[in-house]
């Protein structure tokens, strides 16, 4: 058994994990109300048991399109936070400590010096890391969270509620493939495209496929992934829940970027709204030619919506998931939770309708009114519209009529990439 702590040192905010991790062939007692496990095609698994995650919103990439450095007072706010980590860290007694540095970072000149401080203050791994290897462990933890069984909303008997074809559990709301991911940060955001998804009705024989079959968090479902539109080879990037992972494509579409630039009254004018469409649409030219050259088998799914925007290519999308921040949030706004529970969040189906039904409600009050709203948490208020005009825009380009939440995703990823190296 290993206990570690992972970290996203994001552009809007900072999380850390504090998980245990049990390898195969562990036979201590595990708690199975508290334990999720990940099966692969065998049978082998590993348990992960979450115990405390800390997030702080620290707008580290405040006015940091304009600067092109970070902001003193963002700074204040960051180390601030990582104390305050660092204290509950200690608590715990970790076996490890790392994480990864994301567009902030990526972007400012002094990123490299504030990393460094970081790193000589705390003692963490933490590391710089590529929009490719962002979401890399991005999709190994919504991996992880496509596969946990959802809590139920409602009193609707277990036996009654739809099973997801993708992972057996129920309620996820996966109907097809093939399958956009869109990962939404404060700086950037990364779409993820999949094809083939297990019972999704692959069409290689069941010999050959059988082989390819692995762990979800083992390194080769991810070797070779293609950035910025490229392809993989047929069968490179198979896993166990989807069949192929197909291309890569990170946008300028940071929640807090968009914002910054396009977003100066509170609340926002109607000419501004429509300049920060233009700009989401543009930005999304690109996920559109890496979707056209994936040359995906397409699992027909109704569709309930049409855009004049939606190509040949673009509507073989059938399925579309979403993980990060912002598309917690817009779930904990829709269910009005007052206090944040994960195990509700996860599978929750966000349609067409319950994005404009919030657009209509959030932008006609300012950030203060939006923040009194039950599930809006502190730090988003001003952000939540730029992340609501990238949902509905990505559901016009490629025909989709509803997103799937997942609440796991990059610090899952990362427990799991370093519970499987450290083995």
């Amino acid at each position: 058994m290993m206990r570690v702590a992972t970290f996203d040192l994001g552009t809007n905010t900072f999380r850390v994990l504090i998980a245990e991790i049990r390898e195969p062939g562990n036979r201590e007692p595990v708690n199975q109300t508290r334990t999720r496990r990940l099966t692969g095609s065998r049978g082998h698994g590993i348990t992960l048991r979450p115990i405390r995650v800390l997030r702080s919103i620290t707008r580290l990439g405040q006015d940091l399109h304009k600067r092109k450095t970070f902001h003193p007072d963002a700074v204040k706010r960051s180390l601030a936070a990582l104390d305050d980590f660092a204290r509950e860290i200690r608590t715990h007694r970790v076996d490890w400590a790392g994480g990864i540095c994301t567009a902030a970072f990526r972007t400012a000149k002094d990123g490299p010096r504030l990393l460094a401080r970081i790193r000589k203050r705390y003692g963490w791994d933490v590391r710089i890391v590529s929009a490719r290897q962002e979401a890399t462990y991005a999709m190994r933890g919504i991996i992880y969270g496509l596969k946990q069984p959802r809590e139920p909303v409602n009193r609707e008997p277990v036996n009654r509620r739809k099973r997801d074809p993708v992972s057996g559990s129920r309620d996820h709301g996966i109907t097809g493939s093939p399958l956009l991911v869109v990962d939404i940060g404060g700086g950037s955001t990364e779409f993820i495209l999949c094809d083939k998804m297990r019972g999704g009705g692959s069409s290689d024989p069941p010999g050959k496929r059988e082989h390819l079959k692995m762990l979800p968090y083992q390194t080769k479902m991810l070797r070779h992934l293609p950035i910025n539109g490229a392809r993989t080879a047929p069968n490179e990037g198979k896993c166990q829940a989807f069949g192929g992972i197909r291309g890569i494509q990170t946008t300028p579409l940071g929640v807090v970027r968009l914002t910054e630039t396009h977003l100066h009254h509170d609340p926002p004018l109607l000419f501004e709204m429509r300049k920060l469409d233009e700009a989401i649409n543009a930005a999304l030219a690109p996920v559109e030619r890496m979707v056209s050259s994936a040359h995906l088998t397409r699992h027909p799914s109704p569709v309930t919506r049409r855009s004049p925007l939606i190509t040949h290519h673009s509507s073989l999308i059938t399925s579309f998931v979403g993980t990060a921040g912002t598309v917690t949030t817009l779930a904990a706004l829709k269910m009005k939770m007052r206090k944040y529970d994960p195990k509700k969040i996860s599978g929750t189906r966000l349609t067409r309708r319950d994005l404009e039904s919030l657009m209509r409600r959030l932008i006609a009050v300012p950030a203060a009114a939006r923040l009194k709203l039950p599930g809006m948490e502190k730090g988003r208020e001003d952000l939540i519209l730029a992340g609501i005009a990238i949902l509905l825009r990505c559901m016009d380009r490629f025909g989709l009529p509803a997103l799937t939440v997942c609440d796991s995703g990059i610090l899952e990823g990362i427990a799991l990439s370093h519970s499987r190296n450290a083995a």
